[in-house]
């Protein structure tokens, strides 16, 4: 699996458990026989484990964005030195390590972007 795919992977799951908190939030029901602070609290410790799967998920989005924004500057690359006739050039990279880093990326299909 590429990079990009194992990363999506890993979004999938995230939003796959933001889907499941959400149907395990507390409710007040659930707590009728014990006091209001217990269902206050289970509120509160939930919340703050929502905003920690929320950031999580921020993080990947960006993680996966920055991944696509890659393969695209490496396929305008390929494009630029098909179009050309021309070996592509990358600042700081030998003509073999770009071949291999545009032939490597512009293999990985990308499914989704944000």
């Amino acid at each position: 699996m590429h990079l990009l795919e194992s990363n999506l992977a890993v979004l999938h799951a995230i939003r796959t458990l933001q889907e499941a908190m959400s149907q395990a939030a507390p409710n007040g029901r659930d707590f009728y026989p014990q006091s209001r602070d217990d269902y206050g609290t289970a509120r509160l410790e939930h919340a703050t484990r929502e905003r920690q799967t929320t950031a999580l998920s921020a993080d990947y989005i960006a993680i996966v964005n920055n991944i696509a924004e890659q393969i695209d500057a490496a396929e305008a690359i390929n494009r630029n030195a098909n179009r050309t006739g021309t070996p592509p050039t990358v600042p700081g990279c030998t003509v073999s390590e770009v071949g291999e880093l545009g032939t490597v990326l512009s293999s990985v299909h990308v499914p989704y972007r944000p």
